[in-house]
């Protein structure tokens, strides 16, 4: 517009589904995030793109945010489930010679108790997935980054990005089997759209260290526009 280049990352992603819409683009990507898990598309896809789930779902089902029954039950499966974060983390950041992860704020930083339970479902509540594909049982979650790094911020419980997604979908997962009465079980497969030099980032590097993130899953932009 007016000559100026639209740097958002959000207009990129857009942009390519666009600009592919005949091409089925959602179906290239599945395919690719899936085989890098030693999977294969089965059954009809659909996406959604800057996806709020948690807070979305909790509307659908009429629970507040504020709901101490809610707020239990997202601190118990935290605290089940990935009790081992923290440790991880730092491991992480002995081992690894650079880039660390910054842990600003120790009091709260990915300690989820009564005391920091607001926070951490404030972060589930508002934290935003770039795209999802649902593909079968499989949700594979996308990160979309241009010329912006991936997100961090030492006030909240969940500091960074990549981290807060996987997280927050979990625990949606887990939220909707209680809500439902039924096993619903889903894969989480996160994926990551960006430039080359994503691969060296402290995020991209934990995720994989953790296992959340399969090796070939960082996709460049170039083959996401040039897809024909």
């Amino acid at each position: 517009m007016f000559g100026v280049e639209n740097r958002s990352e959000n207009w990129r992603l857009a942009k390519a589904f666009i600009d592919k819409k005949d091409n089925f683009l959602e179906y290239k990507i599945a395919d690719i995030v899936l085989s890098n898990c030693n999977q294969k598309i089965s059954g009809q896809l659909s996406y959604e793109f800057f996806w709020t789930g948690f807070r979305d779902y909790c509307h659908s089902v009429s629970i507040a945010k504020k709901n101490s029954a809610l707020g239990f039950r997202v601190v118990d499966y935290y605290q089940k489930t990935f009790s081992n974060l923290l440790d991880n983390i730092h491991q992480y950041n002995i081992t690894e010679n650079n880039p660390k992860l910054k842990l600003n704020n120790p009091e709260i930083n990915y300690v989820v108790n009564e005391e920091t339970k607001n926070i951490f479902l404030n972060n589930l509540y508002y934290t935003e997935v770039d795209i999802i594909i649902r593909a079968g049982s499989n949700l594979l979650i996308g990160e979309v980054k241009s010329t912006q790094t991936f997100g961090s911020n030492s006030k909240h419980v969940l500091v960074h990005q990549l981290l807060r997604q996987y997280i927050m979908v979990s625990t949606l997962v887990n939220e909707k089997q209680f809500q439902e009465k039924h096993n619903c079980i889903f894969t989480i497969i996160p994926f990551v759209i960006a430039n080359r030099n994503a691969e060296r980032t402290a995020q991209v590097k934990i995720m994989k260290n953790l296992g959340w993130l399969v090796r070939g899953n960082v996709l460049n932009w170039d083959f996401i526009e040039a897809y024909k």
